[in-house]
């Protein structure tokens, strides 16, 4: 498994990343089985991020958003587009022993 695997909403649905490691191409990594699935190169990004554990449900993400969200308004720092959601650990893996983070990219 790549880490991590990020994943932000994209209209009515969300939008899935999986991170591949240095020494990896665009012409080197197989292609998805899925046509849904693309391969595209992701320039960098500057993000702020709040790192937290837990299950991966709508309420961590909802809260884990506005307390980042109110944390940039008081100091005045804007972000762009959604929140992206990091995960660094199977789901298997006891929800108080995962990596979990919150990324939003700053302007």
């Amino acid at each position: 498994m790549t880490e991590p695997v990020t994943q932000s909403r994209a209209s009515d649905a969300f939008r899935v990343y999986f991170a591949m490691k240095a020494g990896y191409s665009l012409q080197t990594l197989p292609v998805p089985d899925d046509p849904r699935g693309t391969l595209t190169e992701v320039p960098a990004l500057r993000v702020a991020v709040l790192r937290y554990s837990g299950r991966w449900t709508d309420k961590n993400y909802e809260e884990h958003l506005a307390e980042l969200g109110a944390t940039f308004a008081a100091a005045g720092i804007t972000t762009r587009g959604e929140l992206i959601l990091a995960r660094y650990n199977a789901p298997y893996v006891l929800p108080f022993l995962r990596r979990n983070e919150a990324w939003l990219v700053l302007d």
